[in-house]
């Protein structure tokens, strides 16, 4: 069997058109160069594709089968071709970001800045990753994302301005709080009054600890996922400092509520950054794809 794409093209063309002639003229040949590509595909294939017997062809059964095949192979040659052609345009095949697991989901909460992703970058796969504290960062310098967007810490930050390019798109504040039966929420506390409760912090997937919130508790627990952590306070286990938007539900129906002690120069904010490495410039669906998350988060601090 060694049939050709032009043969396939005459054979699906006549189908459709009803004659030879008529699939000629669509597909800009002569009509003898088309009888010829449908008879060698008959022989190739070994089957009678169309009965000639009246005025114009006609499908046999056997012909009817084939052309679903056929249209099957043509479609996904014509996909192949629009995919070479974006790559050849420079457009990446593939995009890739991670988000901090702490942010807000804000970008893809609506999805309409999905969709018109899909809209204009049709062939252009997708992969979102997520991570916490310094795991974005990890990810941009292996090679495993194209840009990401995080709250990096003072050490991280020193340690990436050689090496990466990044734009602070916005802040996220961070609220201290307890479960209600730690009578936490009294005005007027000393600071002491936190260090034999358990204080319950955010570490990194790689196990580092560094972060810009503050520590006062003589009892720490560490744990990678902001939510997990919001349970176990929920559940009465200790205190801890989660972001603001994470817990203000609970805040509002008294699962949680906020500690009330002075914390002196603790900065309870973050900047938020876009990281990308400096070796690795973006595309064109990423440059496109970097913008339209930068101007929501940028409009969400405007608020």
């Amino acid at each position: 069997m060694n049939f050709s794409l032009d043969q396939l093209e005459a054979f699906s063309a006549s189908a459709e058109a009803g004659s030879f002639s008529a699939a000629a003229r669509k597909l800009g040949k002569a009509q003898s160069a088309v009888s010829m590509a449908i008879s060698n595909l008959e022989i190739d294939l070994g089957l009678e594709l169309f009965d000639r017997a009246g005025k114009y062809p006609v499908l046999t059964l056997t012909g009817e089968m084939f052309l679903r095949e056929a249209e099957t192979i043509l479609s996904r040659c014509r996909a192949m071709q629009t995919k070479a052609a974006t790559l050849a345009e420079t457009m990446e095949s593939r995009v890739r970001l991670a988000v901090s697991e702490s942010l807000p989901n804000i970008a893809f909460k609506d999805g309409v800045l999905l969709k018109n992703f899909k809209a204009r970058f049709p062939e252009t796969e997708l992969e979102i990753l997520s991570g916490s504290l310094n795991d974005v960062w990890d990810m941009i310098e292996r090679d495993r994302i194209d840009f990401g967007v995080m709250m990096p810490t003072e050490i991280l930050l020193d340690r990436w301005k050689s090496r990466s390019d990044f734009r602070i798109v916005g802040k996220m504040n961070f609220i201290p709080v307890a479960h209600p039966k730690h009578g936490l929420g009294k005005a007027g506390l000393d600071i002491s009054a936190l260090d034999l409760i358990l204080q319950i912090e955010v570490t990194s997937r790689g196990g580092e600890h560094e972060t810009q919130l503050p520590v006062f508790s003589s009892r720490v627990w560490w744990v990678e996922n902001e939510y997990l952590i919001r349970d176990f306070l929920r559940q009465g286990m200790g205190w801890g400092i989660l972001p603001e938007h994470l817990i203000r539900d609970d805040l509002h129906a008294g699962r949680l509520e906020q500690v009330q002690v002075d914390m002196g120069e603790a900065i309870l904010s973050a900047p938020i950054l876009m990281a990308w490495s400096k070796d690795r410039p973006l595309g064109r669906a990423g440059d496109w794809l970097f913008s339209a998350m930068k101007g929501y988060y940028s409009l969400s601090m405007a608020n």
